[in-house]
């Protein structure tokens, strides 16, 4: 799934600002540590115990059909946009 793809399905589904882009970049980042891909420092990630990924979790699907470039690519357009939100104070 292409960037411009993803930003337009958050759109579509999102109800919660904050919690919809934590949801994505929580599951883009355990798609990702599954991958053994290399997350960026600044990320602080973590994978819990357990499975990392959350199989009723909307995005789960979404990401399981990306390329680990396309992964990383999301996975830094959100954390960017968490750090957006938060600077607006629109986190809880």
């Amino acid at each position: 799934m292409k960037l411009k793809e993803f930003k337009e399905e958050l759109r579509f589904i999102m109800t919660d600002e904050w919690g919809d882009t934590l949801d994505a970049w929580f599951e883009c980042a355990g798609f990702m540590y599954k991958r053994n891909m290399s997350m960026p420092d600044e990320w602080e990630y973590r994978a819990g115990l357990g499975n990392p990924t959350e199989k009723d979790s909307y995005f789960h699907p979404l990401f399981g059909k990306c390329k680990n470039s396309e992964l990383r690519t999301i996975g830094n357009f959100l954390f960017r946009y968490c750090q957006m939100l938060k600077y607006q104070g629109k986190n809880y």
